[in-house]
């Protein structure tokens, strides 16, 4: 690395540099004063500088010791080993030692006469801020600085006064601390005499100058002003390598802000050179802002070039927290041996030997741990084990009374104890009693630890149980849930906290167990507990014409353009910028948010984003001089409503954080941002948040009548959304009363849009339950037409009845249902409307267009709106509308028109899955550019690889759609030799395949046959066949499907993926594996026996493990260091739920049992899985989302290429004859395709054709995929 980077590398190079540049006088350590958080990268640094001062030139010794006193005893492990070491290194016995710690109290009386006794040593003091004791009075200079530093300064000049001949030295890094600049820092200690101030970037006026840059980007970068933050360093001239300062600062920032600017931070690591010579520290310095970034190829690509150079215990811990991180499994063991051998005593090495004991219920072992190495805690944790630990073994059940023995006052020691005692509980499936417990802890516990431990609750309740059995039990979580969501209010619950309990409710993880608590809550709040209408909304005496509006959000504008720097949330704009009657700015506001609506509505690129974010701090500048306003959160709220609309999700989202983040501590505030987070979630259709949100928003109880309105709307959309009609319809009825009750002129003017619902719902209701009956449509109808024609007379918002009836009308067009010509003029007079409020007028009009001409163009325009999603995952649901409208598109669009047909199925399949990527794991598929472009990509893989791509979509009307891509040139939609009945397929579902686990041939020889009749080829195929499934479809079996008078995977190697653009991806960025063949066979046996024999025959003497070379786990926890490898081999238990058959978890013989995601987390990035686990194949439907759940899908989302597995229960007798020839054929060069149907066809001649066996394992991913030795 080049000098200039030392620079940069705070706590790292600066301070070796510093002293390289300005050697210190020997009697700079007369009396040292360290305040600084990173005291450890300090002494690392000055280690020479230490030594230099021990001799004068002539050999004379200028000091007789240099002594360290510290006043934090858990420092001491890090400083004797620094000691040792240093002393060792310069050959000094222990009789002679020159570095000594002492271990002190916070008497300054006391330590100053040691020092002064003790003359000719040089001292250090740690943390001298924390030294009490009587001080000689300071100057009111100090009045306006933290307390820290006050009382720091106080210490110094006790010092100063009260021991001669001691030059004072200091060492403080102002830039540890943002909010202190440096021009005061100076100020503050400079009534002291004697006493220097170093700086990492104080080295003269390059480094000042590189100072000042930096401090002036971090304040345009609290202002969000992102592109001027990086301009003022591209323009200083000091600074050489400018893309790797300026990524630094960004990292700093995008800490302090909850790491909402993550996407900005992944552009920033691609413009790094990484190909050049990094010094150690600024390459650990990268790796782990990549780490932060989520960039982990990226973080592992940096360890590997430097693990050779990495020395020091604190480069190499931090290498290898980094290496776990980015699940680089192999660097960790590696630097884990290394650590181990020359560092022993690493507190890392402790630390996790410590959560290994407590992971195992190893309490006295934990306890000895933390007693030799942790014992100034300032909770007695060894102390707390061994009580615990005895209390076990003494067969103690009652934990609420073993705590309340436990005399536990400090949050520390209670953050602790929760933590044991929860996971202690959950263990043994004591759910009742580990929700008391958290009751009884939640007001001594930190939020953050209260959320997390009450999440293990509820995941350990999701995977264990099937449904509410426990009415008790069911109560306990109801009550937990709604004391978590009041807590997340909390100002001190870390966002990712509240991200992960939200996460643990989506419906991958807890399924119908969780939407029902989710719903209960709601009901609960809603309609159970009475809600308190407080005083009608004003909106100030003062009412604002549009002209003086104008004036002053103009003075505003051009206020933000001229000040130095603004930061939402803090930063104000001047009241006189507004204007002095605190009671206009509610009509400011009002018309504020009119113009945002607007302005939103016409959304087109990241200029127009710079407004957004003036109008939201202008917004919030005035709310804050109006005092207890909330109309800042309601625009928010609004814009990121219309923005969903448009396709700008993730700008939404970030809006959604933005409000949760602005509403500070003020409850009618929160109430505001959980309302403004749970509409703009919920218009994603990302339900599960929404009702988080929600509930969140429930807990305030005394609302205004229009706050009133603006929540049970969206919770009665959310009902409507999860299929719950009945609450939908209850929650209109029950809102109606209310508004009714408190405010008739509101109700009457606001009538409209309950009507509007209400007639969503009925829509909902005809089509799921009623569509046979003709006189619930026609009220239906009459519905939208009243509603139709009250809109047109009251010039209200049309859009919503207009978008709403042409589906109607179209849905009638399809099923042949008559519908009154007076009832179409009103639509097309609906249509021909110009005044088309609140909603944006260029997505109604593709809207309109497409439901109008119904061509692939139209498609193609409303595909547009949606732009690329931060996430995969997050396609899911940013992909709804779209999905719905290719759909539409395949009914309406009835042609043999090869490229249309392509792209619409296209869209229909599944783009939630991750894509391999040199940069992130989480990255989603490139979005076509192109309407040809699909078909292009489908025609070249099918040439390039000699496969057939079938492309089988559903349109609306639920018939299907089969095109065909052969190698060569030759394309074609299907029309006809094929079949497929959807109703068939519905009703194949609710016992298949789950049920062919049990298939006895000589019951029912023709199972198979009877059953899969719901999808026929009778064309012949030859060649190796890919499928791409609509998202509704993935459940068929390839396998499976009927082929001239056969089943197709008997004929020919067949598999399916994700889409075409999955499929692109993998062609150009195959996994790249680090070519290890490895095994997990968990070989517990207290409940069974099936695995242990598996593993057995696997692993025995010139077995096929051994001939091939596959390492074999057979530990009863989750695979560790598999990740990344070429192929994996997994043999274990999978559990479905009993009401659904969700594919839920995986288990062995003994007592592991963990969450499918959490098990796939372990295998991420590897090539091939080999999973001999019943019903892993399953591919199971996602009620918000256009995706599918299930352990097969989660594999391949996590960065695996291919995953072999069966889709129902599986013989396991049958895998021990399979895998040997598998392996056979994958290890000799065929593809994996090729070597399943192989091994598939050698096991049909073992067990006479018998299909539960022979056809079992399928293959999801690239079946292309051939042995890559690394």
């Amino acid at each position: 690395m080049k000098k200039n980077k030392e620079l940069v590398e705070a706590f790292h190079q600066g301070l070796s540099c510093f002293f390289e540049k300005n050697i210190p006088h020997p009697c700079s350590l007369d009396l040292h004063f360290i305040n600084d958080y990173y005291f450890e990268e300090y002494f690392s640094h000055v280690a020479q500088a230490l030594y230099s001062l021990k001799f004068h030139d002539n050999g004379n010794r200028v000091y007789s010791n240099l002594n360290i006193y510290c006043l934090e005893k858990n420092r001491i492990p890090y400083l004797q080993s620094f000691v040792e070491r240093f002393n060792s290194h310069f050959s000094i016995n222990s009789n002679d030692s020159f570095i000594s710690i002492f271990d002190i109290a916070t008497d300054i009386s006391y330590l100053s006469d040691l020092i002064r006794d003790n003359g000719n040593a040089a001292n250090i003091i740690l943390d001298s801020e924390k030294l009490t004791g009587e001080w000689s009075v300071v100057s009111d200079d100090l009045d306006g600085f933290k307390n820290v530093f006050t009382q720091l300064v106080k210490n110094i000049s006790w010092f100063d006064d009260y021991i001669n001949g001691k030059e004072i030295y200091l060492s403080c890094h102002s830039s540890i601390n943002p909010d202190l600049e440096m021009e005061k820092f100076e100020v503050f200690f400079e009534p002291l005499s004697k006493l220097a101030i170093l700086n990492v970037y104080n080295h003269g006026e390059k480094d000042k100058n590189i100072n000042n840059t930096l401090f002036q980007a971090k304040d345009y970068l609290r202002e969000n002003n992102i592109v001027k933050a990086k301009e003022v360093i591209e323009e200083c001239s000091w600074i050489d390598d400018k893309a790797f300062i300026f990524l630094q600062v960004f990292d700093e920032f995008n800490s302090l802000n909850n790491m909402l600017y993550t996407p900005h931070l992944v552009d920033l690591i691609t413009k790094i050179d990484l190909d050049i010579d990094f010094s150690v520290g600024a390459a650990i310095k990268i790796a782990r802002i990549c780490t932060n970034a989520d960039c982990y190829p990226v973080a592992r690509k940096i360890l590997n070039k430097i693990s050779d150079e990495l020395i020091t215990q604190e480069q190499i811990e931090e290498a290898i927290i980094i290496s776990d991180e980015s699940s680089f499994s192999e660097m960790k063991e590696k630097l884990l041996e290394i650590l181990m051998v020359n560092y022993p005593d690493s507190l890392l090495i402790i630390r996790m030997r410590i959560q290994k004991a407590l992971k195992e219920e190893r309490y006295s072992d934990a306890a000895e741990l933390f007693s030799k190495y942790y014992n100034s805690s300032n909770y007695d944790k060894s102390g707390f084990l061994l009580r615990f630990d005895n209390w076990v073994k003494n067969g103690g059940k009652d934990v609420l009374s073993f705590l309340s023995n436990e005399n536990h006052s400090e949050m520390e020691g209670d953050n602790f104890i929760n933590n044991i005692l929860v996971k202690w509980l959950i263990k043994r499936k004591c759910y009742s009693d580990s929700i008391s417990l958290m009751k009884n802890m939640m007001k001594i516990v930190h939020g953050n630890t209260f959320v997390n431990n009450s999440r293990l609750i509820f995941d350990a309740w999701f995977l264990n149980e099937n449904g509410m059995k426990d009415k008790s039990v069911e109560d306990g979580l109801i009550d937990l849930l709604e004391l978590v969501i009041s807590t997340l209010s909390d100002k001190d619950v870390n966002p990712s906290v509240r991200e992960n309990f939200i996460n643990s409710f989506g419906w991958e993880s807890s399924g119908i167990s969780g939407r029902a608590l989710l719903v209960l809550v709601a009901r609960r709040k809603f309609l159970s507990e009475p809600i308190i209408i407080t005083t009608k909304d004003g909106e100030g005496n003062i009412k604002m014409t549009p002209d003086e509006f104008e004036l002053i959000l103009e003075k505003c504008l051009v206020w933000i353009s001229t000040a130095s720097n603004v930061n939402l949330g803090r930063d104000v704009i001047p009241q006189d910028v507004f204007l002095q009657e605190k009671e206009g700015y509610l009509s400011f506001l009002n018309q504020l948010q009119t113009v945002s609506i607007a302005f939103a509505n016409s959304f087109n690129n990241d200029q127009d984003l710079v407004m957004v974010n003036s109008f939201i701090f202008i917004a919030n500048s005035a709310a804050q001089h109006a005092g207890g306003c909330t109309i800042d959160l309601d625009i928010i709220k609004n814009v990121g409503s219309v923005l969903c609309q448009l396709g700008q999700v993730q700008i939404a989202r970030d809006l959604a954080e933005q409000a949760l983040q602005l509403a500070g501590e003020d409850k009618h505030r929160q109430l505001h941002s959980w309302l403004a987070a749970a509409e703009i979630y919920q218009r994603q259709g990302n339900n599960h948040s929404a009702i988080i949100y929600m509930n969140a928003a429930l807990v305030f109880r005394g609302l205004t009548i229009s706050e009133y309105f603006i929540y049970s709307n969206i919770i009665i959309r959310i009902f409507r959304e999860i299929g719950m009609l009945e609450l939908a319809y209850q929650s209109i009825s029950v809102s109606r009363s209310i508004f009714k009750m408190y405010d008739m002129e509101l109700y009457e003017k606001n009538k409209t849009v309950y009507d509007f619902l209400f007639l969503t719902i009925n829509y909902i209701d005809f089509k799921k339950n009623h569509a046979s009956d003709n006189v619930f449509f026609s009220s239906l109808i009459h519905q939208m037409g009243e509603i139709a024609k009250r809109e047109i007379v009251a010039k209200g918002n049309i859009a919503p009845i207009l978008t709403l009836s042409l589906q109607i009308l179209d849905y009638a067009s399809n099923k042949n249902i008559c519908v009154d010509s007076e009832i179409k003029i009103l639509i097309e007079e609906l249509s021909e409307e110009k005044e088309l409020f609140l909603t944006p007028e260029k997505l109604l009009a593709k809207f309109k267009g497409f439901y109008e001409k119904s061509d692939v163009n139209s498609l193609f325009e409303l595909y547009k709106l949606n732009v690329a999603s931060r996430y995969a995952s997050d396609r899911a649901y940013d992909d709804h509308n779209l999905h719905f409208y290719a759909s539409v598109f395949l009914r309406k669009n009835v042609s043999s028109n090869v490229q249309d047909n392509i792209f619409a199925i296209e869209m229909l399949a599944d783009h939630s899955i991750s894509i391999n990527n040199s940069l992130r794991n989480t990255v989603p598929t490139l979005r076509y550019t192109t309407i040809d472009e699909p078909m292009v990509l489908a025609q070249e893989y099918a040439t390039r690889n000699n496969v057939n791509v079938f492309l089988l979509g559903l349109n609306d009307a639920k018939k299907a759609i089969l095109v065909c891509c052969q190698p060569g040139s030759r394309v074609e939609v299907i029309t006809t030799g094929w079949s497929f009945n959807y109703q068939n397929f519905v009703t194949w579902k609710e016992l298949y395949p789950y049920e062919y686990g049990f298939y006895d041939a000589r019951e029912n020889p023709n199972l198979f046959y009877d059953t899969i009749n719901f999808i026929e080829f009778e064309f012949k195929i030859n060649t190796t066949s890919v499928f791409i499934f609509d998202i509704m479809l993935q459940s068929i079996v390839t396998n499976l499907i009927i082929n001239d008078s056969g089943f197709l995977g008997a004929k020919v190697p067949v598999y399916s993926s994700p889409s075409i653009a999955w499929l692109q991806n993998i062609e150009h960025s195959s996994n790249l594996t680090n070519g290890k063949l490895v095994s997990w066979i968990s070989t517990a046996d207290s409940e069974g026996y099936t695995l242990k024999t598996m593993a057995d025959t696997f692993t025995q003497e010139n077995g096929v493990f051994e001939k091939w070379g596959v390492m074999h786990s057979g530990g009863n926890y989750l695979p560790e260091g598999f990740e990344r490898s070429e192929l994996v081999i997994v043999a274990a238990h999978g559990g479905v739920t009993e009401s659904l058959r969700q594919f839920r978890s995986i288990s062995d013989e003994g007592n592991l049992r963990v969450n499918y995601s959490s098990f796939a987390k372990k295998l991420s990035q590897c090539g091939v899985v080999i999973l001999f686990v019943c019903n892993s194949g399953r591919f199971d439907h996602h009620p918000d989302a256009v995706t599918t759940v299930g352990l097969t899908k989660q594999l391949i989302d996590e960065g695996c290429e291919a995953v072999v597995s069966s889709p129902w229960p599986l013989d396991a007798i049958m895998t021990l004859k399979w895998l040997p020839f598998f392996m056979d054929k994958w290890m000799n060069g065929d593809t994996l395709s090729e070597s399943v149907f192989y091994a598939n066809s050698e096991i049909a001649k073992a067990y006479s054709y018998d299909s539960s066996n022979c056809l079992a394992l399928t293959i999801f991913g690239n079946g292309n995929r051939r042995y890559q030795n690394s």
